[in-house]
């Protein structure tokens, strides 16, 4: 799943991942793969329990950084992409292994993403 990423130039200046073990190991995964040599930002707004506002206020608190990548748990990235695209109840399952790209014009305090691509295990 991580060869897909660098094949579709993922490049991120941040990863920002929860504190939770396999979190951080995916994100180690991610950035040994997609070269990244900064250090793997821990937040606990990526925990199981928090919410999607939650990572939205992490998102903002880096908005100066162009490509954040996110390394989190499920149901709050399936929750979170789906409230990030204006939807109120749950518009699709994030698979455990997938990766899910989405642009934004602005950060302001209500996101207005834009899903470019999802890549599930099975498509890879």
């Amino acid at each position: 799943m991580l060869n897909r990423a660098r094949k579709a130039q993922v490049n991120p200046t941040l990863i920002l991942a929860s504190p939770y073990r396999r979190a951080i190991e995916t994100a180690e995964m991610a950035a040994k793969i997609l070269e990244y040599k900064s250090e793997i930002a821990r937040t606990e707004r990526l925990v199981p329990h928090a919410s999607p506002p939650d990572v939205w206020a992490e998102i903002r608190a880096h908005r100066d950084e162009p490509s954040i990548l996110i390394a989190g748990h499920e149901p709050l990235l399936s929750a979170t992409i789906a409230w990030m695209l204006g939807s109120t109840r749950a518009m699709l399952e994030f698979k455990k292994g997938a990766l899910a790209r989405l642009d934004f014009a602005t950060i302001g305090s209500d996101p207005r993403g834009v899903l470019q691509w999802l890549i599930t295990p099975k498509v890879s």
